[in-house]
């Protein structure tokens, strides 16, 4: 290995040994590279590479957003999306609590009006959201 004395070019045989150096040095790697918490969420951006793949991923958490869910940031296609994506919650302006006293409520059978007295919410609302969770639940097949 020979340095190019007075040229200012490193050549590449020096850089693959130093970048194998510094991989596999013990006490040097976690310096290099952060240690994650293990993440939920993997990309839910159709155009990425990494589309509801978990392998590979590099999504990172990214503050809250006004309803209180938590935001994410894909760097591989660089967008941002909410942990409620593809899900009926999404773009729902309630808390998730409200939404869960509503499920609880309808479960109960209580009338669209009496969970609106309750709740405080327009009855359009419950009926917005009762729709939305029975859009999820998978159709009934009764055995022949």
């Amino acid at each position: 290995m020979t340095l190019y004395a007075g040229t200012g070019v490193i050549p590449p045989d020096f850089l693959t040994f130093l970048f194998k150096y510094l991989y596999y040095s013990p006490g040097i790697l976690h310096i290099m590279s952060r240690r994650r918490s293990p993440n939920p969420m993997t990309c839910q951006n159709p155009a990425c590479e990494f589309f509801q793949v978990e392998r590979g991923k590099d999504i990172v958490r990214n503050g809250r957003n006004s309803a209180g869910n938590q935001q994410y940031f894909c760097k591989h296609c660089r967008t941002y999306f909410i942990e409620t994506k593809n899900t009926p919650l999404y773009n729902s302006r309630l808390k998730r609590h409200e939404i869960e006293k509503i499920c609880r409520l309808s479960r109960e059978e209580i009338s669209m009006r009496g969970i609106s007295r309750v709740t405080g919410h327009h009855c359009s609302t419950i009926s917005r959201y009762n729709r939305l969770i029975c859009e999820q639940i998978p159709p009934r097949i009764e055995p022949d």
